[in-house]
């Protein structure tokens, strides 16, 4: 099955202090004029640390469909890390493509970092579609 790789890399240097706190990511994601069908065809999220450690997390929408013109909101516990470990993230799907296969337009990703109920936005991007 193929992978269609998004790669969103971000740079974050002395910028983010954060005190040795345990991390939630809470990921949003827009979906555009097509939908992710869910089942097989799902999306995974992958952490890219500065140590060049990968942390995953995959079938971020728990293999349901993600409908068209939608937002889907998800969290996670980063286990080991700070926010300012962190180099970038990467977007992974499993769709199959071609005929017969899922296509999906992703028009906006956002990852906020919280630690002690305090947000850090440490990504934004979005497009028509972005990916």
């Amino acid at each position: 099955m193929k992978k269609f790789i998004l790669l969103c890399t971000i740079l974050l240097s002395g910028y983010f202090f954060i005190a040795d706190a345990q991390v939630l990511l809470s990921i949003e994601i827009n979906t555009g004029s097509d939908d992710l069908r869910g089942g097989n065809d799902n999306v995974n999220l992958i952490v890219l640390m500065k140590s060049g450690a990968q942390v995953r997390f995959n079938n971020l929408n728990l293999s349901s469909r993600l409908a068209d013109n939608t937002t889907y909101k998800n969290t996670q516990i980063l286990t080991s890390g700070k926010v300012a470990d962190i180099a970038g993230f990467r977007l992974e799907t499993t769709l199959s493509g071609g005929m017969g296969g899922d296509n999906w337009n992703l028009n906006r990703l956002t990852i906020y970092g919280i630690v002690n109920n305090v947000p850090t936005k440490m990504i934004d991007l979005s497009g028509n579609p972005l990916f």
